[in-house]
């Protein structure tokens, strides 16, 4: 009788084995899978953690555990009043573009280009933009990638904003602290309206008294370099330097340096590098290297929406 039952015996045993490891799995399987939908305000219990109380949205208690904070609209977070030291606006429109003689695309422009506009300033600027949204269906925004600004001026729609819809304007407002590449782009239905090139480059320079941590070469290289933006962008399969397909020639003085800003709004790796030359890494994302060296022969891989900074010396007797 007992032989009889050990070979049902231990076929329970090994269901029961298995059931326990693989119930939990399953579990812990369905509780990690990315919900359909989700509501911030449905997220849970709000963390008052235990540091400095900071202004608040409205009918959310401020950080530090204690009472809540006076409500303050994101509206109100924004540059302080007063005259701006950039001021311009920015128009976008569906249409469609030219990319080389006979190749159009459907496109989203920026005051009739796309890429738009390069937006250029000081550090500590003031910078007050205007967006107008002539035709742009869905709506859309403008966000200051890699930028720091207030939460009014962050364009992202449905967070810190209302996506501006066709016929409408929305005014952005933000100091821009830090010099650097950065590049600006909308945020409502970015994975299209960013692809069929809703963007632009922003170009902040350095304080007059700021010290160059390139080095003394560098910064005298740097005194009479010619600033080249260079905002690369694929539309379809075709890859363009400042909107334009093939060579972007700039005439660059013999002897004399380029500041290349390569900014990549793929959504892939952009390998560049210099031919025939060495060339400098001067900056990363709009942060200086200290003391870059010459690098030859070598490539500098820039994520997508990052930015790289090069700078390339045109050789002396003027060939290319």
């Amino acid at each position: 009788m007992t032989a009889d039952r050990s070979p049902v015996l231990r076929r329970v045993v090994a269901g029961l084995a298995a059931a326990a490891v693989l119930v939990p799995l399953l579990l812990l399987w369905q509780t990690s899978r990315t919900p359909g939908r989700f509501s911030v305000s449905e997220a849970g219990a709000f963390e008052r953690g235990s540091g400095p109380r900071v202004t608040t949205l409205e009918g959310h208690a401020g950080h530090g555990g204690g009472p809540a904070a006076a409500a303050t609209s994101v509206d109100a977070l924004v540059a302080p009043p007063g005259p701006a030291d950039v001021a311009l606006t920015l128009t976008a429109r569906a249409e469609r573009v030219e990319l080389a003689p006979g190749v159009a695309t459907d496109a989203y422009t920026v005051n009739g280009t796309t890429p738009g506009p390069t937006l250029r300033a000081a550090q500590g600027d003031v910078v007050e933009v205007r967006f107008v949204n002539e035709s742009v269906a869905g709506g859309a925004t403008l966000h200051w990638h890699g930028i720091d600004v207030p939460n009014a001026a962050d364009g992202v729609a449905g967070v810190t904003q209302d996506a501006v819809p066709a016929g409408g304007s929305h005014t952005y407002r933000f100091v821009v602290a830090d010099a650097g590449t950065f590049w600006y782009h909308s945020h409502q239905v970015s994975h299209e309206q960013v692809r069929k090139g809703l963007l632009g480059a922003v170009v902040v320079s350095p304080r007059r008294d700021a010290r160059p941590v390139g080095g003394p070469e560098v910064a005298r290289l740097l005194d009479d370099a010619v600033d080249v933006p260079a905002l690369v962008h694929r539309y379809g399969a075709r890859r363009t330097v400042q909107g334009a397909t093939g060579d972007l020639p700039v005439d660059v003085p013999p002897g004399t340096a380029a500041r290349v800003r390569v900014i990549n709004t793929d959504n892939g790796v952009l390998p560049v590098w210099v031919g025939g030359a060495a060339f400098r890494l001067l900056a990363v994302d709009g942060t200086d290297v200290h003391g870059p060296p010459e690098v030859r022969d070598r490539a500098v891989v820039v994520p997508a929406g990052g930015r790289a900074d090069l700078l390339v010396v045109a050789p002396a007797d003027g060939s290319a």
